[in-house]
């Protein structure tokens, strides 16, 4: 922990690994988003997802990145609900994982999505995306992780 505001835990991020984003070009206004989600879960989804997390958090402590990522992928608070006003997400599964990729989740509220892959796969898995007619109007990215984590801006406040 760094400070009073902001509670954190900084872990390793993974050599051979790289996230790639696909970004579709719409937006999708956070009024929408949070709409379609549940005022209640069932104590079922509840626990399931609790456990999910908690498992993550473990391999991410423990570098087992490829049952970290395959947890992203666990998701039962938010993704399933979201998943209709970001059908992408489907189309980036399936195609991730029919090359043995799993790691893809929605970021945030959406419309990104973020697929970790390893680092000899990343330009494979994006040549497979960019044929995918369902992806045509997305940005696909290579991009690198931040081992800096959140930090606020020189002499900015934090909004909370």
């Amino acid at each position: 922990m760094e400070d009073d505001k902001f509670m954190t835990y900084k872990f390793k991020t993974p050599d051979d690994y790289l996230p790639v984003a696909i970004i579709p070009k719409r937006q999708l206004s956070t009024q929408l988003s949070r709409s379609v989600l549940p005022k209640y879960i069932g104590r079922n989804n509840a626990v399931s997802s609790s456990a999910a997390s908690n498992l993550l958090v473990a391999a991410l402590a423990n570098q087992d990145w490829p049952t970290a990522f395959a947890l992203t992928e666990k998701d039962g608070l938010h993704e399933r609900y979201r998943q209709k006003l970001v059908p992408e997400l489907e189309t980036v599964r399936r195609s991730a994982h029919k090359e043995g990729i799993y790691g893809s989740y929605l970021s945030g509220a959406g419309t990104t999505i973020m697929t970790i892959v390893k680092e000899r796969q990343a330009d494979q898995l994006i040549e497979i995306l960019k044929k995918q007619s369902e992806l045509s109007d997305c940005q696909i990215l290579k991009l690198s992780f931040d081992d800096q984590g959140a930090r606020l801006a020189e002499n900015e406040e934090a909004a909370f």
